[in-house]
């Protein structure tokens, strides 16, 4: 039997209220020693680069890797990890017991959480887009649990839902009908997106990006990320005003210019509705 000498570390010792087995932290400043966790540990690389070093439960190595910006994995109780190597390395690590995923159909085997077993536990790579959309997520959910506020266990356990349900539809984003020729061209303009969308492009500049004509284009792109090109690049613009009304003091008519919005009703009217609340609003209350 493997008997560990690192630190095993506990929830009880990280989540801030008994009955709300969750805790959110933004972690700057490595490297960290190699350490086990009574709990599920997903962590999404914001800033900087460093080495990653993962152990199955039987002391196995399972992967060592270089992080990077908007790489995102997922570290099931049993496992343990190191970082090392760590330049201007900053994570935000999610804490979670696995009893949260009990109401999930499925939830744990999903993403391999069971019983530990799995090869490599889940990892993806996320685009600018999206590892700004689930920053936004994990503030929210870290201002919930500081807040306090009445229901806050409640809020913020449905966020983690949200955020595994945004993971899961990640996994399962039209695999069987795509090709290496397609994800290749959709991937070139995904990219072209994430560096010019603050431009004032349209769909045949994305197109001949991904070199492709715009009708083949648009049934491609939309096969294999689930939207078409025009909404993705409009959630893309959003979701980057959104980041940036809510970690800088910038004005609101700076952010709609450098989100891509020319027109700031327009901007006003589409931010509202795709998140339910103004960008004032967003401002001033954090939701």
């Amino acid at each position: 039997m493997f008997v560990p000498s690192f630190p095993m570390l506990r929830g009880a010792d990280f989540f801030p209220v008994a009955d709300v087995p969750l805790a959110v932290f933004r972690v700057v400043n490595g490297p960290y020693a190699r350490h086990g966790h009574d709990f599920h540990e997903l962590v999404l690389v914001a800033r900087g680069t460093g080495q990653h070093e993962a152990f199955a439960p039987d002391n196995t190595p399972a992967h060592s890797v270089l992080l990077d910006e908007g790489d995102l994995f997922l570290i099931p109780v049993g496992w343990s990890h190191q970082y090392g190597e760590c330049v201007g390395l900053e994570i935000f690590n999610v804490l979670f017991a696995p009893d949260l995923l009990e109401q999930w159909p499925s939830g744990e085997a999903a993403f391999g959480l069971c019983d530990g077993s799995s090869d490599v536990p889940a990892n993806w790579t996320l685009q600018r887009g999206e590892r700004e959309h689930l920053e936004t997520l994990l503030q929210t959910i870290m201002r919930e649990l500081a807040g306090r506020q009445r229901g806050f266990g409640i809020a913020a356990s449905a966020k983690l839902a949200e955020v595994m349900v945004w993971l899961d539809r990640l996994n399962t984003r039209s695999p069987e009908r795509r090709t290496p020729e397609s994800q290749a061209a959709v991937l070139q303009a995904v990219a072209f997106m994430e560096r010019h969308f603050a431009e004032s492009i349209v769909l045949g500049d994305v197109a001949r990006a991904a070199h492709l004509s715009a009708h083949y284009f648009c049934e491609v792109f939309k096969n294999s990320i689930g939207v078409s090109p025009g909404r993705y690049l409009l959630r893309l613009r959003l979701e980057h005003a959104r980041y940036l009304l809510l970690t800088t003091t910038r004005p609101i008519t700076e952010v709609a210019r450098e989100a891509g919005f020319a027109d700031a009703s327009y901007f006003a009217r589409a931010f509202k509705g795709a998140f339910g609340t103004s960008p004032s609003r967003l401002r001033a209350t954090g939701r």
